[in-house]
């Protein structure tokens, strides 16, 4: 084999390393671009999780003083306390949870988790 061929064999190898080289470095960029489209959809993702969480928090009232026993915690008997407190119309269909804060001993606050803070305004007004 001669100087020539191995020279022709030579750049031959180099053409193809900068053809895979090239290759791969179109790969690297379209993969940094879909990072960053991940990176800013997961951004606005986030955005709209926190928004969403602080809206559902919005929707609750911690209540203290209906002195309910745990047998008592129930939707229903919880609805009938707090209409007589409250001097309301609550309805249960209103309540997407509730449920006592703490221990046992029946002096607990109650978290009253609502639908809608159209129906907590309409607690609060009273």
């Amino acid at each position: 084999m001669s100087n020539k061929d191995l020279s022709e064999i030579v750049q031959e190898l180099k053409s193809a390393i900068c053809a895979s080289e090239a290759r791969i470095l179109l790969k690297i960029e379209n993969y940094n671009e879909r990072i960053k489209t991940f990176e800013f959809e997961n951004t606005g993702l986030k955005r709209s999780i926190e928004n969403l969480e602080r809206n559902l928090k919005k929707n609750n009232l911690v209540i203290f003083g209906l002195n309910l026993t745990p047998e008592e915690v129930s939707v229903q008997n919880k609805c009938n306390k707090l209409n007589t407190i409250l001097e309301t119309n609550l309805n249960s269909s209103v309540i997407s949870d509730l449920y006592l804060l703490g221990g046992n001993t029946g002096k607990e606050p109650i978290k009253l988790e609502l639908l809608s803070r159209f129906t907590k305004f309409e607690i609060l007004s009273t």
